[in-house]
């Protein structure tokens, strides 16, 4: 499998890892989706590829489409 983008593909790398995708799952079922919350992740620079996959689950999910190209709008 091929994926031209950083942030999917960790995404991915995440998710077929099977400690890391479990990781991810609780770190999703357990984040308190608030304005602040979300913008003081998106303020984060991921230091490890889950926490990017993590950072693209969640900027995924509140932008509107869910799409991830610079400037796409949030919910």
């Amino acid at each position: 499998m091929v994926e031209l983008g950083s942030d999917v593909s960790s995404t991915w790398q995440t998710m077929l890892n099977a400690a890391d995708g479990e990781w991810l799952a609780r770190e999703i079922s357990s984040f308190d989706l608030t304005i602040d919350n979300f913008e003081s992740l998106m303020n984060e620079t991921p230091t490890t590829v889950r926490m990017r996959a993590f950072q693209t689950i969640i900027k995924n999910r509140v932008n509107h489409g869910g799409i991830l190209a610079p400037g796409a709008g949030h919910l």
